[in-house]
């Protein structure tokens, strides 16, 4: 199962981002666990700051341009591209 954290310090936009992913996973039927974390101190040693809002997926930092929330469509292609991808290349 594939385990997803959305790392941001504003609620809303984490929220938003929260639901993005869970609407692409079902969307490409991939099984997964979304959390959240928003500790100064993790984001701080995640060293992410400047990067927010960040996704971590099996342990990947990913980040965007701009500060607004993933959109479903973001992250449904960032899901293809990492496992969808790699899958029907091999």
């Amino acid at each position: 199962m594939l385990l997803i954290t959305v790392l941001d310090h504003d609620l809303e936009r984490m929220n938003a981002c929260e639901k993005a992913v869970q609407l692409a996973l079902k969307e490409l039927k991939i099984e997964g666990t979304v959390s959240k974390v928003s500790e100064p101190p993790y984001l701080s040693r995640m060293d992410v700051w400047d990067r927010i809002p960040v996704l971590e997926i099996e342990g990947r930092i990913w980040s965007k341009k701009g500060k607004e929330a993933y959109t479903k469509d973001e992250v449904a292609r960032l899901l293809t591209m990492l496992f969808i991808d790699d899958e029907t290349s091999s």
